[in-house]
């Protein structure tokens, strides 16, 4: 230690600086507790890593006596620009537990800066999928959005549904393309927990993300039902039909006549008469309303109808699906049989 001690006391004797590294080379534990805030203990550091690469770990602390070099980078203080170099080639550069001060990217010297973020994205997806996680900056948020780890993460399908949603939650600027991927191909390919369905619900509702709303709404009307708890947490987002006939909200009783209204307005344009449609079904054309848009016209006929009056409406809707076999929203109030 005298040598170490001496060197470091006449930091302008170069050939003190050189016995020193190589003696630490041989033992990197001699860096043990050394005041890393010191220009020549940094000195001292970086000329050891030329010799033997494995002295990073030297210090008791190693991720300790990084993060203070780098603290010292960001106040202004004499710092070696070339240890924080050579020590971002090295698992120190990962810095999610010990950098809380976000500046430290607009310091940090290329390549340093690219090896850190990378690193550091790394890391705190690592942790992230822990549970031990802080909101990244921006900075850190696009090195993670285009890290290799957060691919794997997103295309593995053993990866704890929660967990990931956890991180997509952080993550503001995914892209709603790269969740709908992960639903369709990973996490929607088995029931979700009713926890995680709420969760992905909020998230929904949160970006705004309207594709897979969509997407949603298509599967629970295939019969997944475990999918309700989500599109109920974003249902401002569901139409009030859709809402109506997966049970997501309540609908009163007008309400409901006013959803079959909407949609055979939408499906004949003219009128309950549009292409023979209430002759087909049993009902007479003299009953119509004659005169009025076709939209008046089917709101008389609703009326009509909720009087118990023909034609049927089972009937009704057997001539509207000879129509429009495909129609999901008309197969869907044919199925729930509520008419």
């Amino acid at each position: 230690m005298e040598t170490i001690e001496l060197s470091l006391a006449l930091p302008n004797e170069p050939r003190l600086l050189q016995i020193a590294a190589e003696r630490i080379a041989n033992n990197p534990s001699l860096l043990g507790t050394l005041n890393f805030t010191l220009r020549p203990v940094q000195d001292l550091w970086c000329y050891t890593l030329t010799l033997n690469s494995e002295a990073w770990k030297g210090p008791n602390d190693p991720y300790g006596a990084f993060s203070t070099v780098l603290q010292n980078l960001i106040q202004g203080s004499e710092t070696n620009l070339h240890l924080i170099e050579v020590l971002s080639f090295t698992p120190l550069a990962d810095l999610s537990k010990y950098i809380k001060n976000t500046d430290i990217w607009n310091f940090l010297p290329e390549p340093a800066r690219g090896n850190c973020l990378r690193a550091t994205a790394t890391g705190w997806l690592h942790y992230a999928l822990k549970g031990y996680v802080n909101p990244p900056d921006n900075e850190l948020e696009m090195a993670i959005l285009t890290n290799e780890k957060l691919a794997v993460v997103l295309r593995c399908d053993k990866a704890d549904i929660g967990d990931v949603l956890r991180v997509i939650n952080y993550l503001s600027n995914l892209e709603e393309s790269r969740v709908l991927r992960w639903l369709n191909e990973n996490a929607l390919i088995k029931p979700l927990r009713n926890t995680d369905a709420e969760e992905l619900g909020h998230l929904i509702q949160n970006r705004r993300w309207h594709q897979i709303v969509e997407n949603l709404l298509r599967l629970t009307q295939q019969g997944r039902n475990d999918l309700k708890p989500a599109l109920t947490q974003c249902y401002s987002m569901v139409s009030r039909f859709w809402r109506f006939v997966l049970g997501l909200s309540d609908v009163s009783y007008s309400e409901k006549w006013a959803l079959l209204e909407e949609l055979a307005v939408e499906l004949y344009p003219n009128g309950p008469d549009d292409q023979g449609l209430w002759d087909r079904a049993g009902g007479k054309d003299a009953d119509l309303k004659v005169n009025g848009s076709g939209r008046n016209r089917w709101h008389d006929a609703i009326s009509y109808l909720q009087r118990g009056r023909r034609p049927y409406m089972n009937r009704l809707f057997e001539e509207m699906q000879t129509d429009y076999p495909q129609n999901d929203k008309l197969n869907a109030l044919r199925t729930i049989r509520y008419f």
